[in-house]
C-alpha cells in the first residue's frame, strides 16, 4: 500500500491523474449513445444499494467505467472494484 492506495490500483490511479479532464469529458460526450446511457444511468443509479448491485448491472458498470476512461479495466472486476471504492 502506498499513501493509502493499494498497489494494484496505483498505476490506474496515476494514469487517471495524468489525464486532461477536459479532453476526457469531450471525448466521452462525443459518443453517439451517450444520451441514452446518461438516461439509463439517471434511472438506475439512485436504485443502487451496494457495489455488488453495480457489478450485477454490466451496462451501468461499463458506462461508469467509460466515464472514468477505465474501459480497459472492465475485464478486471476486482481491480476495477478497488479503484471505484477508493
Amino acid at each position: 500500500m502506498v499513501d493509502g492506495i493499494s498497489l494494484p490500483a496505483f498505476p490506474t490511479f496515476q494514469r487517471l491523474l495524468r489525464q486532461d479532464n477536459q479532453k476526457l469529458l469531450a471525448k466521452f460526450e462525443e459518443r453517439p449513445t451517450v444520451d441514452k446511457e446518461i438516461q439509463y444511468f439517471k434511472d438506475k443509479a439512485p436504485k443502487l444499494k451496494s457495489m455488488d448491485d453495480l457489478f450485477r448491472d454490466q451496462r451501468l458498470l461499463r458506462f461508469i467505467a467509460s466515464a472514468y476512461s477505465l474501459d480497459d479495466e472492465i475485464q478486471y472486476a476486482a481491480r476495477l472494484r478497488k479503484v471505484l471504492e477508493s
